[in-house]
């Protein structure tokens, strides 16, 4: 064990191998915490090591793994707004725990027999190489969108190539500095000169976020053929979506882009490029999956794992008897065009996900069927609707997901039901009239309508009143009131773990208000007939 050699700490059997949630529980923030990210090729780190103690020489300890193992190293001083960033990225793996909690392991997903290339910096989960996303903005051009990702990001570039390729230039103006750029698109069509300058109008815009400055572009435009075919830089590589189809493409930049950036404690190029992502992810983690401030199926698609999408393509899709033609009307809506309605779409980077996890018959559906909503608020509504079904799915214990999936469903779906859930508690909470009347009748009749009342109605009335239960002591045996003060403590803490929908309350207030008012009317006609006997 690396931390062993290095730092002279006691052997193996002080260390033990635990579970993302319980090294979270261990974490304890109020303490000074160091960590150290350790990467070769790959955006997603080799493996995390954290150090807990105040007298802890982070510069020392960086030089030293240095020293040790041929890998990047990035430091750095764990804060409280890293903990949910840092837990995403390191997704489901386990963790080594070690001197009583004062260190923690973390394996990375990162393929242990993955090819190693200090050249080039391969890319895993685009949507959280968030840095790339400043690079190469999401696109529109007219109604179209344009989606991308990214494959990796070379440090020594081979020469442009124009066979077969479509090459442009442009300078941008930053800073009183030129920094020129080129761009590499497969293949030569009228439609890629409009995507480039789209592609640069949008770069103005967001390298401007991205480095605080005013950008202007100077040049652009068609590369010429006798321009440099070598010049000096990094180039990102990925490809451009729309529903026309799939485009290649390559972007270089050169050093002095990066020198405008703010400074990291990497001297290297590619620990400046990972620490500034780290930076930037941690920024942007409350709404980086998003799609245009929506959340959609797509958005959870591309972020789920493998074994995320097999149990959504899957046992989800199986179990609600989604069609084919069901899905599409997830992603494709109608727009007017010449009288006709032609198909579109919103951002769909997660189709090919898709179509492999699919069952077979459906997938076939899918593809074949021309079919989608009438309009995008209808396809909204949908994707609504099927994603507060999944997160009820998961909140039941139906739907075993990942901890990442159940996060990003809880914070977009699972926040949104429970902000509706609350608005119409509280309507239902300020009508109580049929409780109040329950209450006016004498105590053996209450004693019989509560002997009739389902317990889970009972007990959900109350979680959100609890004093009030003590009206009702007087009426049930103690057996029954002692379980009835249980269960609502129990429903209580599952609703803050968000284990139980607050609409489930809300239903079940709404049944005693059905059952309760009706009988209470049968009271009223039954003690209308006897009055009417004893008159006889």
């Amino acid at each position: 064990m690396i931390l062993n050699r290095l730092f002279g700490f006691e052997p193996v059997d002080q260390e033990e191998e635990i579970d993302r949630a319980e090294m979270k529980k261990r974490l304890d923030i109020t303490q000074q915490w160091h960590f150290f990210h350790l990467c070769s090729s790959c955006d997603i780190f080799d493996y995390s090591v954290l150090i807990r103690g105040e007298k802890i020489q982070k510069e020392q300890i960086t030089h030293l793994l240095n020293e040790t193992v041929a890998l990047e190293v990035l430091p750095g001083t764990l804060t409280e707004e890293d903990i949910e960033p840092l837990f995403w990225i390191w997704g489901e793996t386990a963790v080594v725990a070690g001197r009583e909690n004062r260190f923690f392991i973390v394996k990375s997903h990162c393929g242990e027999n993955d090819q190693k290339d200090s050249k080039c910096l391969r890319i895993c989960r685009s949507r959280e190489f968030t840095f790339g996303h400043y690079l190469i903005p999401e696109l529109s051009i007219g109604s179209s969108f344009i989606n991308r990702d990214f494959q990796q990001l070379c440090f020594a570039p081979e020469a442009l190539v124009s066979e077969g390729n479509s090459l442009f230039h442009c300078m941008f103006r930053i800073d009183e500095r030129d920094v020129p750029c080129f761009y590499t698109f497969r293949g030569q069509s009228p439609s890629i000169d409009t995507l480039s300058a789209r592609l640069m109008k949008s770069q103005k815009e967001s390298l401007s976020r991205l480095l605080n400055k005013e950008v202007a572009i100077s040049t652009a435009g068609p590369l010429s053929p006798g321009a440099e075919k070598t010049p000096e830089g990094y180039e990102l590589e990925g490809h451009l979506y729309s529903s026309g189809g799939t485009l290649p493409y390559r972007f270089r930049f050169p050093r002095k882009l990066l020198n405008l950036l703010p400074d990291q404690e990497c001297s290297t190029i590619k620990g400046k490029i990972l620490q500034t992502n780290r930076l930037l992810f941690r920024g942007d983690f409350d709404s980086f999956h998003l799609s245009g401030n929506r959340f959609l199926l797509d958005d959870l698609l591309t972020l789920a794992g493998t074994r995320d999408l097999n149990i959504i393509c899957q046992n989800f899709v199986l179990s609600n008897s989604l069609s084919g033609e069901d899905l599409r009307k997830l992603f494709y809506y109608k727009i007017p065009r010449g009288g006709k309605d032609r198909m579109t779409s919103l951002p769909f980077s997660s189709r090919q996900k898709l179509l492999e996890h699919l069952p077979l018959r459906i997938r076939e559906e899918f593809i074949t069927v021309q079919s989608g909503s009438e309009n995008i608020d209808e396809l909204l509504d949908r994707n609504s609707r099927l994603l507060e079904e999944l997160f009820k799915g998961i909140s039941e214990g139906k739907l075993l997901l990942s901890s990442n999936i159940k996060l990003i469903l809880q914070r977009e779906t699972g926040t949104k039901l429970r902000e509706n859930g609350l608005v119409r508690l509280k309507k239902l909470m300020s009508k109580m009239g049929t409780y109040h009347s329950l209450m006016r009748l004498d105590g053996k009749t209450i004693q019989i309508f509560l002997g009739t009342l389902n317990h889970r109605v009972l007990c959900d009335l109350f979680v959100y009143q609890p004093k009030n239960i003590v009206q009702l002591k007087q009426y049930l045996s103690r057996n029954r009131f002692n379980e009835l003060m249980e269960d609502i403590r129990y429903t209580q803490n599952r609703i803050k773990t968000d284990q139980i929908d607050i609409n489930r309350v809300c239903d079940s207030i709404e049944r005693f208000n059905r059952e309760a008012a009706a009988f209470i009317r049968k009271e009223k006609e039954k003690n209308r007939r006897d009055a009417g006997k004893n008159r006889l």
